[in-house]
């Protein structure tokens, strides 16, 4: 039975407005949101004045990004709990669990309230794991609890859950379990597989609130220009699934990959230019789709990258033969409009994320219900 699919993602503006824009399934969307404390930092550059341009306080820092992902978050899912985990935040944050825990309290009495339900790790220290306990029990909508490769290739797994349900007063009914394969990607899936498996059957006694699989096989390093990728976690789950005994929902990224933790001093020195590309999602696997930059002379003389045209890419993905329709998604409606020129310009990198997303989750949900288009070929060939 399919109760919800669990996307994992990141409070951005991207992401929770594509999630905003699906439309309701018979299966819930249940997404856990990382909160990843941010960019890096642009390095430090001269002001105007002359002086060095000073950096922002990290309390500052860490508020902004806080505030702006109660706003994304809460229009996206409105009063329904949402899981969260701190733990890369925490990590480029190392001082701001005071500073979260606030703002989640804050969230939870808001004129828009945003109920949060912290996710909790074996990996977390008392010191950090106590504080996130005590604000869920004020919440009183339980707990997740996340294990990672990790932990399931632990020896002593079974005991160290049942020691963290100890330590925190949980009971299993009350937490939700996310077992994360994380990425399927140049790794021994066989034998992560079997290691999903062993865990599910060894904590399916604990009767957790829910059991999810999540996974990742979004390519790091995709195709240039056109290209396919297999979508890996369908099979990855549908096979784990059927060998274990307790309903096991399904989870992915999205569009995108496991995001690993971040030096807290890190300092980014440009500002990575965005690239006229659409990965497209179909059920076995994604369509990577590009429109190449070209270099020309600016009004100076000077050369100037111009990033491509995303209509041309929407133009190729409509005369792919593979686009599901303009009706199938809010996505595709952008899609389809950017192909046609019904705008003024090629719009910006974020807006073209959040249609890749509203399309992804409209698949994904559809395949859960199995209201589906009929499967792709395995191995496609590129009509244009």
């Amino acid at each position: 039975m399919f109760s919800h699919y669990m996307p994992v993602l990141k409070p951005k503006k991207a992401e929770m407005e594509g999630l905003f824009e699906t439309a309701i399934h018979d299966v819930d969307l249940y997404p856990l949101i990382e909160l990843a404390g941010g960019q890096p930092r642009l390095a430090e550059r001269p002001s105007r004045a002359g002086g060095a341009a000073k950096p922002g306080r990290p309390a500052q820092l860490m508020s902004d990004y806080l505030e702006k992902a109660y706003r994304s978050v809460e229009r996206a899912v409105g009063g329904t709990p949402v899981l969260m985990d701190p733990h890369l935040f925490l990590h480029r944050h190392p001082q701001g669990l005071t500073t979260l825990i606030e703002h989640w309290e804050q969230w939870r009495t808001d004129v828009a309230p945003l109920r949060v339900i912290p996710v909790l790790r074996l990996e977390l220290p008392t010191s950090v794991l106590e504080p996130l306990v005590d604000f869920a029990r004020t919440l009183g909508a339980g707990a997740g609890l996340r294990l990672l490769p990790k932990d399931l290739a632990r020896e002593d797994l079974e005991q160290a859950v049942r020691r963290m349900l100890e330590s925190t007063s949980f009971q299993p009914g009350d937490m939700d379990l996310i077992i994360d394969a994380q990425t399927l990607v140049n790794v021994d899936r066989t034998a992560l597989k079997r290691q999903c498996i062993q865990a599910l059957e060894l904590l399916s006694p604990l009767a957790f609130r829910t059991f999810t699989l999540t996974a990742s096989s979004y390519a790091e390093n995709p195709p240039s220009e056109i290209g396919w990728v297999d979508r890996l976690e369908p099979p990855f789950w549908e096979e784990v699934r059927q060998r274990v005994s307790v309903d096991v929902q399904f989870g992915d990224y999205g569009v995108d990959a496991p995001t690993q933790p971040v030096d807290p001093e890190y300092v980014q020195l440009t500002t990575p230019m965005p690239v006229a590309a659409v990965r497209y999602t179909l059920k076995h696997q994604w369509l990577f789709l590009k429109d190449a930059a070209v270099t020309q002379l600016d009004e100076k003389g000077e050369p100037k990258t111009i990033r491509g045209d995303f209509r041309n890419v929407c133009r190729r993905l409509l005369g792919s033969g593979y686009f599901y329709g303009a009706a199938y998604s809010a996505g595709d409606q952008y899609f389809d409009d950017m192909a046609h020129g019904r705008f003024e310009n090629a719009g910006e990198s974020t807006r073209w994320r959040q249609a890749m997303y509203s399309h992804h989750f409209t698949v994904v949900l559809n395949d859960l219900t199995d209201d589906e288009p009929e499967a792709t070929p395995v191995e496609p060939a590129l009509p244009f």
